[in-house]
């Protein structure tokens, strides 16, 4: 088995007294730490399994049965979220060239789209990584982030789907919809 870093974001701050009753239940899990963020409420875990995935999952629902918490898992802190002035940044690159390849006006083209439109476009990290070790020749991305971005997204999507729409939606997760 493998350790793996993980942190939640919880949807409010449990007590001094609320973590105290449940500190062996979170210790148990491997918590680290808690914090208030910009981002919110952040519990970080050292998690023991066989896989990143895995590791997430028992960590997400191990935390949301210490029932003497009663928190709700909102999302996993992942920086994934970038704009093009963080991908300058991260790549070593100049603003205008980020911008030049995102435009398609320079590099092969096929940059990812953004996955949000105004001011300030958000792109996934994992996605550009994955476009730079395509089309750049840089070292491929690991899964790490790209697990914990997609499960991010997977536990926010949770939040805003009823149980009937999460389970209708499910297929979309393997590619096999069934037509009625």
């Amino acid at each position: 088995m493998d350790a793996y870093e993980i942190t939640l974001i919880i949807d409010r701050e449990p007590s001094d007294a609320e973590i105290e009753d449940a500190f062996e239940s979170l210790d148990g899990l491997g918590m680290t730490g808690i914090e208030t963020s910009d981002t919110g409420v952040l519990i970080h875990f050292e998690a023991e399994a066989e896989s990143m995935s895995r590791a997430i999952v028992n960590t997400t629902f191990g935390l949301q049965r210490v029932a003497s918490l009663n928190v709700r898992v909102v999302g996993i802190h992942s920086e994934d979220l970038v704009t093009l002035k963080d991908i300058a940044q991260r790549t070593g690159r100049s603003y205008e060239s980020v911008r030049l390849l995102a435009n398609g006006r320079r590099g092969p083209g096929h940059f990812p789209r953004p996955l949000s439109a105004g001011t300030f476009s958000l792109y996934s990290w994992e996605e550009v990584l994955m476009w730079l070790a395509t089309y750049q020749g840089t070292t491929p991305p690991g899964d790490y982030g790209a697990v914990l971005a997609a499960a991010d997204l997977l536990i926010r999507a949770g939040e805003l789907l009823g149980q009937e729409q999460r389970c209708e939606l499910a297929p979309l997760l393997t590619g096999h919809v069934e037509t009625a």
